[in-house]
């Protein structure tokens, strides 16, 4: 086998390894709201103009955004998932990761073979934080595809780069927001190019008049494209104001990447994005006198972006990596050295063998095709505590967390309306969600969680105080603020997990239900909670069901347990509280209050937990114990 054969082969398996390396079951906490947004357009063949699923529908222009700009792409997942199954899912996200490589692959033809394969296998496993199965799918891909059109063009004045353009821009903004990034990168090119064409033609190379005249009508022709989508021009600017969303600053997906650099945030893939744009960057760098004014712009836009929030950093490792590839250093140029050409064929044997590890590793770890063809039942995905509900209530008003609403949306409407959902399409219900999962005595309460945990710590040799900052903003109400809330929208059963799931932090409604005789617990599987309201019409689910509300402290134990190992000081002072009120050991507790202390010296249940064991060893000191 020849040089060229070996390096198509070294291509092709690499290419599989990579569409297997994103085989994965869904896990992601949107995927059910497109979803089953995708059925009700299908279904009643228009898309919805108020929020069908929810219990609050304000029909507002924020609402009828979020319910519209993704239609198209939720028709798909819904078409994919009713022929196929989650597999059909699965397989369409691994089908785009995937192009994505081949593209890049492309554009990195000049670059020496094993760089080459190091930087993009890094690059699938930064993109494996990404495997949420959203539209944004298609954005990432279509971002790529764009830059990759364009440039084509730019290099070979090829008319058949640009004449899909159009099609790809229309496509794109009924699928995704995410069409602005086309825009702005169709945009600098035709702005680039026509720059270099007036005002540097003479030092630098530049579209002739008639190239660059087709590049800006195609391109004006391609945005005004995008402008035919349900929200038409408010797709930019609703896009664009939603990204300084006061709800997204405790989204992590929105963090700047040097926020994920510190602390329990820190992680490998982060570092990824950091060495592949030191990567590009010095390579530009060392090719400065000739880097072209297109390509800066693109570098400047992506890298700008990227910089700003988390879900960005795709954008800029594709153009960058992308961008780089068309320039080489001296260096690691082969053509320039005898001794590289001598290299070539055991260095693409050498890149076949490591491709060929790869390949045997992922197959060897790769899911069975019966666990991609179902959802698996997680804390995000509450399947028992459906199941539950589905059986044994015809139909009710639903309080639930803001990550588990989007399963239970999908799983349970038309029957059963939730409060929230991941959508976060309702800013007041999101605040008044809050306010509850926090069980706020009023308004601006910030010493809820202290007073809850006052209701229920056997605390008789003395009392815990906390000193705090927050500050009364309301007058005290004959019922407090959380008990309203639900009482106002008639909410009479709650399905909630017991603790945070990434932070392990016990939520405060929890501990004031285990109290609270208005509500009575009837279901707990280690993944999730159920109350309903103690009313007539729940007697008889009561009578068969109810369970002793001292299993919430298991609940809380397992939910915790399994987060072992995470850096949150959460995880583990909710532990030691499980234990303690369990009657477990002092000393296991104690350490698992140190540890995190350790971790977070403001943790303030560790420093609850931590004051009642010095009372509990006072009072046993003072009875002679």
């Amino acid at each position: 086998m020849n040089y060229l054969k070996l390096k198509k082969l070294v291509a092709v398996i690499f290419f599989l390894c990579v569409f297997i390396s994103f085989l994965s079951p869904i896990t992601d906490a949107d995927f059910p709201w497109h979803l089953k947004t995708g059925e009700y357009v299908y279904q009643h063949g228009e898309i919805p103009k108020t929020d069908p699923f929810s219990l609050i529908s304000t029909g507002d222009i924020r609402e009828r955004f979020i319910l519209s700009c993704y239609w198209l792409g939720q028709l798909i997942f819904y078409g994919i998932y009713n022929l196929i199954g989650p597999l059909g899912i699965v397989m369409l996200r691994s089908l785009l990761f995937t192009g994505i490589i081949v593209i890049l692959w492309s554009a990195m033809k000049n670059t020496p073979l094993l760089l080459k394969i190091g930087a993009l296998y890094i690059t699938a496993m930064l993109f494996s934080v990404y495997l949420g199965d959203r539209p944004q799918l298609f954005s990432f891909f279509f971002a790529i595809a764009v830059i990759a059109l364009l440039e084509n063009y730019k290099k070979t004045s090829s008319k058949k780069y640009l004449i899909f353009l159009p099609l790809l821009m229309l496509f794109w903004a009924n699928v995704h927001g995410g069409f602005i990034f086309g825009i702005v990168v169709i945009a600098i090119f035709c702005l680039s190019e026509t720059v270099k064409h007036f005002f540097l033609k003479k030092s630098i190379v530049s579209l002739d008049k008639e190239r660059l005249l087709l590049l800006v009508a195609i391109g004006f022709i391609s945005i005004i494209a995008s402008y035919i989508n349900p929200n038409t021009y408010q797709a930019i600017t609703l896009t664009i104001e939603a990204q300084g969303d006061p709800l997204f600053k405790v989204i992590k997906e929105y963090f700047s990447p040097y926020d994920e650099t510190r602390g329990p945030f820190a992680s490998r893939y982060n570092f990824i994005y950091w060495s592949i744009m030191g990567y590009s960057l010095v390579l530009l760098a060392l090719n400065l006198r000739r880097l072209d004014l297109t390509h800066l712009g693109l570098i400047f836009f992506t890298l700008y972006i990227s910089l700003s929030a988390i879900r960005f950093v795709p954008f800029f490792v594709m153009t960058g990596l992308f961008i780089s590839a068309q320039y080489r250093v001296n260096i690691i140029n082969p053509d320039r050295h005898a001794i590289f050409n001598k290299l070539k064929l055991p260095v693409t044997i050498l890149s076949l063998f490591l491709v060929l590890l790869w390949c045997g590793s992922l197959v060897h770890s790769m899911p069975r095709i019966s666990s991609l063809n179902r959802i698996p039942e997680t804390r995000l995905y509450p399947e028992g505590a459906v199941r539950f509900l589905l059986k044994n209530i015809d139909g009710g008003r639903i309080f639930c967390s803001y990550n588990t609403g989007s399963y239970l949306l999908w799983r349970l409407y038309p029957r059963f309306r939730t409060f929230i959902d991941t959508r976060g399409i309702n800013y007041k219900a999101a605040y008044e969600a809050d306010a509850i999962s926090h069980a706020e005595r009023w308004e601006g309460d910030g010493n809820s969680f202290v007073d809850a945990l006052n209701t229920i710590m056997p605390v008789d040799a003395g009392s815990i105080e906390i000193d705090y900052s927050g500050k009364r903003t309301a007058a005290p109400l004959e019922k407090e603020r959380w008990i309203n809330l639900l009482d106002k929208y008639g909410i009479d059963i709650i399905v909630h997990e017991a603790s945070n799931f990434y932070t392990g932090r016990i939520f405060p409604l929890i501990l004031r239900l285990i109290k609270d005789n208005h509500w009575r617990l009837v279901y707990s599987d280690g993944r999730a909670l159920i109350f309903v309201r103690d009313t007539p019409g729940f007697r008889e689910l009561i009578s068969q069901y109810e369970i002793a509300k001292e299993k919430i402290y298991d609940q809380i134990g397992i939910e915790n347990s399994v987060m072992l190992g995470r850096q949150h000081s959460h995880i583990y002072s909710s532990l030691a509280f499980a234990l303690l009120m369990k009657g477990g050991s002092d000393e296991t507790a104690e350490t698992y209050i140190k540890h995190a202390l350790s971790l977070n010296q403001k943790d303030l249940l560790a420093s609850y937990l931590e004051a009642f064991l010095k009372i509990k060893k006072a009072e046993r000191a003072s009875s002679g114990e």
